[in-house]
């Protein structure tokens, strides 16, 4: 078992151990600095964590639609989290965190009824994302 499965076993321990959550997939590349994936699923939820190069991001999705992956943060704005952290890189104990207090939230927005309208909110912010990036670029 590599040292980052290892991690995040450890992070979602009470999520694995209710059966909200269990290990669907993981993948180690040592020769590519480190990096690793490790994907857990449970009812309409996946979520994703990805070490590339030492920092680790946390993305969702639904079971549905299990390669359309967004930022977790994103994904908890989507299904109306309240005061969901901004994107970035974060440890596996918060990725934890986060899924365990909106585990209702994350369900119910991926849920098969709720699919599309997250979808689509997922899209808009996407976009919005894109645009504020573009504002703040500054050429050389």
């Amino acid at each position: 078992m590599s040292d980052f499965l290892e991690d995040v076993t450890r992070a979602f321990g009470g999520l694995i151990a209710k059966g909200a959550l269990a290990l669907a997939s993981h993948r180690h590349d040592a020769a590519m600095f480190g990096n690793a994936i490790v994907v857990l699923a449970g009812g309409d939820v996946r979520i994703r964590l990805v070490r590339d190069r030492g920092d680790v991001f946390a993305d969702a999705a639904s079971a549905q639609s299990a390669e359309d992956w967004a930022p977790l943060e994103r994904v908890l704005e989507a299904v109306g989290a309240p005061d969901p952290p901004p994107e970035g890189a974060m440890t596996t104990m918060r990725a934890a965190a986060l899924v365990e207090r909106h585990v209702a939230a994350l369900a119910a927005g991926l849920a098969p009824a709720r699919a599309d309208t997250t979808r689509g909110r997922l899209a808009e912010l996407a976009r919005a994302r894109t645009a504020e990036a573009l504002r703040n670029f500054k050429r050389p």
